[in-house]
């Protein structure tokens, strides 16, 4: 089975940029570990103004918006669950979710992958410590993906990576999601 990285398209023309997430922890909507007094229903501040987006990491903290567009291509898969938002200054009726991914899978293929990690004297998240901080060139141990039976998932030691398998490719591609980015990986 193939996988994919999926992201926020930057580079689409004349797009949103989304804030944070109102009233509630954003580090912990990324962990997908949201606080159990967390509201069900938050608003999410606009950064800049422009054309909405089927999918949207938020600026900050990379905490991922989906359209109900998005969320259908999605289905309901395990290990994934989607919490009301509202876009401030958004027409009511546009219906969009926190993506709250609760698994992670240990996958990075690390013979084959460019990356730096975070050490334990890194001036700013030593607490990250053999954690990986970027990727030049991310490369999956693909029976390890794959034996997770996962759909979606994040990466163990770098939770901002979303990966999701071909089927989920194929159905977003198919509802012509706008502002997903998706590479093999």
């Amino acid at each position: 089975m193939k996988f994919f990285r999926l992201q926020d398209d930057v580079y689409y023309l004349n797009r949103w940029y989304l804030g944070d997430v109102k009233d509630i922890d954003n580090w912990s909507l990324v962990a997908g570990t949201p606080q159990p007094d967390a509201p069900s229903d938050s608003e999410v501040e606009v950064y800049v103004a422009g054309e909405a987006m089927d999918f949207t990491s938020s600026e900050a903290y990379g905490v991922p918006i989906v359209s109900a567009r998005m969320r259908n291509a999605l289905g309901n898969p395990p290990g994934v669950r989607f919490l009301n938002a509202r876009i401030e200054g958004q027409d009511e009726s546009d219906r969009y979710f926190v993506l709250l991914i609760e698994s992670t899978v240990e996958c990075v293929d690390e013979s084959h992958s460019e990356f730096e990690q975070f050490t334990v004297d890194d001036p700013v998240r030593p607490d990250k410590a053999g954690q990986f901080k970027a990727f030049f060139k991310l490369v999956l141990d693909k029976a390890k993906a794959s034996a997770s039976g996962r759909p979606i998932f994040r990466l163990a030691r770098f939770d901002l990576a979303i990966i999701v398998n071909a089927d989920v490719k194929r159905a977003i591609e198919e509802a012509r999601v706008v502002g997903a980015e998706i590479e093999e990986v």
